[in-house]
Order: structure tokens, then C-alpha cells, then sequence
């Protein structure tokens, strides 16, 4: 099953005919069809709000427009979409200035590619940020911190190949029997080298470890991420991964003026090295080192957002 979230903050700006409101829906529902087409899997919509709700434009709601359809066509998107509304409450999500809890700060929270209605054609980027405030336990406070993150979309069904990789990983895990008979983070970390063969772990990750449970959603995030990086170096010997849909970077020389300590890791051979490469997720980061001479990836961090000049 793949999962698409519906930005229903592009229902702001309803088409002005029913027509251009007809091909924008379609088009949207297109985008399902496409995964389906191209990756053999049931899709599912998720939203915040029920379609049956929806109105289009002025005059004509989602529900006329469904009724409209021939019956086959009808039945399909039905079936794509949730009967049950997603629910999305802390942290607090912001979007271009404006409180968004609902589909873009879902999606972020869970890895998940966004879809919207675009009768003006002007959700077109791939790639969207957003805001997300949190409140940081202090010594003796707790101070509001703010983070931009990346939301994945999907602006029509021509641009689904663009997330071809991104889509065949979420199915990989899914299908992951051996991740799935893991017991616990222990079984884990015992398992690693049959898990993540091509992956090279610090000891010090162990410990960093220990606070995820096996089944729970970050964790799940962060095996995704990882069997990425992992089939990625079991056929390419570049320090960059390349058009994978991670959203990774190297940190910024101030940061590392400040907070390079927090950032060094023993390897296994017991040389301590800077790693500055890490793949952002919603609360977490994966850092991780290649090697030249010797050809490996090493992951040194997984865990919280390390301190920087811009969160601290």
C-alpha cells in the first residue's frame, strides 16, 4: 500500500468553472493512477478533511463531480480514498506564515508524498518547506525552536517518475520479512551487518539507539532511510548519494566552528572522525561519513537534532 496525503490547503483558491474545476480534480486523482500504474500497488489518500465536503468551486462540490464520473472510474477513487480523516496535533506546523496541521505537517511527520487540487496551476514544485516549532526541555526552561523541513509533492501524474526511488524503498520496506521478525532495537543491532551490509556502524550508535522501539514510526522512518543509503553504496563508490529522495546535508562551516565536538565519532577501527553528511527527518538525524580508502560507509550518529548555530 502507498500512501499520498492531500494538501488541502490548496482548496484556499477554488476554480471559477466547473469545468476548470473538473480537470483539476481528475488531474489529481490522475497522480493515483500513476503510482498504481507504475508500482503495482493499492494507494490510499489520506486527508484532514472528508472529499464528500469538498467544494471545487462555487457551485459544484466533489461529490457532483464523483456522481459524474462512469461507474468503474466512480468505484476507483473510491476506493483510494480514507474513510477516516488524519489527525495531526504537535508539533506545531507553519506554512508560508500561516498555521498548516493538516496534510503538508502529516506527510512531514510520516514520510509521506503530498497531492493537491490545482485548478491555476500553481502547486508545481516537487519539493516544499515548512516550519515546524517545538518546545525544547531546558535545564530549568523550555524555549520554542523552529525548523524548516522539507515536504514532499507531487504536482501531476507526468512528474510521478521523479519519485520512482522514493516510492520503490517504501514498498521494500514494507516487504522487509527480516526487518519485520526483529524482536526489539537489540535484535537490531545484533542483526545489522545482514540488515545493512554495506553500512558500517560506530559502536557509540548502539547506545544512541536504544530509546527507539522496533515498531514504532521513527524508527521505521530511519530503517527506510538507511536500506536507501545502504543499496545505494552496495553499487556506487561516490561520497554524495545521488537522485535517492533523501533530504541530506553537509553542515554549515559556523555550525562547525561551534558544535564540531558533537559531531565526531569513533570508528570501528578506533580513529575518531568528523562527520558532517546527515539525512534530516522530522526529529531526527542521520549522520554518516564514506570513506575513501577504504570504500565504506560508516554511520556514526542516529538520533535528536544536534545543536547548530540555528538550533541550539
Amino acid at each position: 500500500m502507498i500512501e499520498l496525503v492531500f494538501n488541502e490547503i490548496s482548496l484556499e483558491k477554488p476554480a471559477k468553472s466547473l469545468q476548470q474545476a473538473s480537470n483539476a480534480i481528475q488531474d489529481m486523482f490522475s497522480i493515483a493512477d500513476e503510482v498504481v500504474k507504475l508500482h503495482q500497488q493499492k494507494v490510499s489518500i489520506l486527508a484532514k478533511i472528508f472529499f464528500n465536503a469538498i467544494s471545487l468551486s462555487e457551485d459544484y462540490t466533489f461529490q457532483q463531480w464523483l456522481t459524474s464520473l462512469p461507474k468503474e472510474l466512480k468505484q476507483r477513487y473510491l476506493n483510494y480514498i480514507t474513510k477516516s480523516p488524519i489527525i495531526q496535533e504537535y508539533p506545531e506546523y507553519h506554512f508560508r506564515g500561516t498555521e498548516c496541521q493538516g496534510g503538508f505537517a502529516y506527510a512531514c511527520q510520516n514520510d509521506l508524498a503530498t497531492i493537491s487540487y490545482d485548478p491555476y496551476s500553481e502547486w508545481a514544485e516537487i519539493k516544499y518547506l515548512i516550519t515546524k516549532n517545538s518546545l525544547e526541555e531546558l535545564e530549568d526552561d523550555t524555549e520554542v525552536v523552529s525548523e524548516d523541513l522539507e515536504v514532499l509533492h507531487i504536482p501531476n501524474a507526468s512528474m510521478v517518475f521523479k519519485f520512482e526511488i522514493f516510492f520503490r524503498n517504501k514498498i521494500q520496506f514494507t516487504q522487509n520479512k527480516n526487518f519485520s521478525n526483529l524482536k526489539n532495537i537489540q535484535d537490531f543491532w545484533d542483526n545489522r551487518e545482514t540488515l545493512l551490509p554495506n553500512l558500517h556502524f560506530c559502536e557509540c550508535v548502539n547506545e544512541q539507539i536504544q530509546v527507539f522501539s522496533i515498531d514504532g514510526k521513527d524508527f521505521g522512518i530511519i530503517f527506510n532511510k538507511l536500506s536507501i543509503l545502504n543499496e545505494y553504496y552496495a553499487h556506487n563508490k561516490e561520497k554524495y548519494p545521488k537522485d535517492l529522495g533523501l533530504n541530506f546535508s553537509s553542515e554549515s562551516e559556523s555550525t562547525l566552528n561551534q558544535y564540531s565536538q558533537e559531531r565526531i565519532f569513533q570508528l570501528p577501527n578506533g580513529e575518531n572522525q568528523l562527520f558532517t553528511l546527515h539525512i534530516k527527518l522530522n526529529s531526527h538525524r542521520v549522520y554518516f561519513h564514506f570513506e575513501k580508502v577504504t570504500q565504506k560507509c560508516y554511520i556514526g550518529y542516529i538520533g535528536k537534532h544536534l545543536r547548530t548555530v540555528k538550533y541550539n
